[in-house]
């Protein structure tokens, strides 16, 4: 029976991504959900740009 795991990350954009795909490249499940939304830009008028952050940050679920 495989358990699920809460595991604490250390800050730092990317690495959370990087991680995720290298403990699937060893058969580890993972769960890093992203909130995607969309957000007006400072720089140019009537654009928005899209943007993904973790709903849980700093955390990511893994089962094996």
């Amino acid at each position: 029976m495989k358990t699920w795991y809460l595991v604490l990350l250390k800050p730092g954009k990317g690495k959370a991504l990087k991680a995720k795909e290298k403990l699937e490249s060893m058969g580890v499940i993972t769960f890093y959900p992203l909130l995607h939304r969309k957000q007006m830009r400072k720089d140019r008028n009537n654009t928005m740009r899209a943007i993904s952050q973790p709903l849980f940050p700093g955390y990511m679920f893994l089962c094996f």
